[in-house]
């Protein structure tokens, strides 16, 4: 009988072989054409045990339910974007969430500046027709008020954008102040944060955009919310992560 730790590795072995599988499929899915939604597709029985049985030189074949003990996974593409899709046996499709992830690898300041500019490195690539979700995790510091610091998403034309945010309240003196939550909407919309001068302290996002026929970048801008001669600044480790849901 295995033992414990020899049923843990073949799990993860099993585990290991689905994810090339997986890569496999994303990979030839950018470079061939897909004749029909099942035009390459594998079958996932007990989550390791992988069977191709489409294959893109096969002619189009009218797509079955798999079996209840099967999970079918193949690319579709909507909207001109490429996704990985599982098939339950009931009929129903399920699009495998995607996500990006953005990290600010160093800090990045301004001073005496008070338009709002894209940040160098917290923005994601949306395309037509997609439902995001996102969050963000912000490390600031800089002058204190009146100086601090004001946010804005903007997003591709004709997408709805919705997000919220928690961080100290203007009137704060240390990090264990009181908190401030606002919810924005719009491209571009702006909203006021405080920061404290030398002293690092976090700002936490979550929102949610809808876009349209126009493709382009969900962005991180910011700026001053009064001109100082100090720097504002968002530290390096600060980070931006959205998944499509739709």
């Amino acid at each position: 009988m295995a033992t414990i730790e020899e049923a843990i590795q073949e799990l993860q072995e099993r585990q290991l072989t689905l994810e090339e599988e997986i890569t496999r499929i994303r990979r030839r899915s950018r470079n061939l054409p897909i004749a029909h939604p099942l035009g390459s597709a594998v079958d996932l029985d007990d989550w390791g045990s992988v069977k191709t049985h489409l294959d893109f030189e096969e002619a189009p074949l009218t797509p079955v339910n798999p079996p209840a003990s099967v999970l079918r996974a193949f690319v579709k593409t909507v909207a001109d974007t490429t996704g990985l899709t599982l098939l339950e046996s009931n009929g129903k499709q399920v699009i495998i969430p995607r996500h990006v992830f953005a990290r600010k690898p160093d800090d990045e300041s301004l001073n005496t500046n008070t338009t709002l500019q894209n940040d160098d490195d917290l923005f994601v690539d949306l395309d037509t027709n997609e439902t995001w979700i996102f969050q963000a995790h912000l490390v600031v510091s800089g002058p204190q008020e009146p100086g601090d610091i004001k946010l804005a998403f903007t997003v591709p034309s004709g997408s709805t954008l919705r997000w919220s945010f928690m961080g100290l309240e203007i009137a704060a003196t240390s990090v264990e102040g009181n908190l401030r939550e606002a919810t924005i909407d719009g491209s571009g919309s702006s909203v006021n944060a405080h920061t404290l001068f030398n002293v690092q302290s976090p700002i936490f996002i979550k929102g949610t955009v809808l876009t349209s026929t126009t493709a382009g970048n969900l962005q991180l801008q910011w700026a001053q919310r009064s001109s100082d001669g100090s720097n504002t600044t968002i530290h390096g480790q600060s980070w931006l992560w959205a998944t499509r849901i739709a």
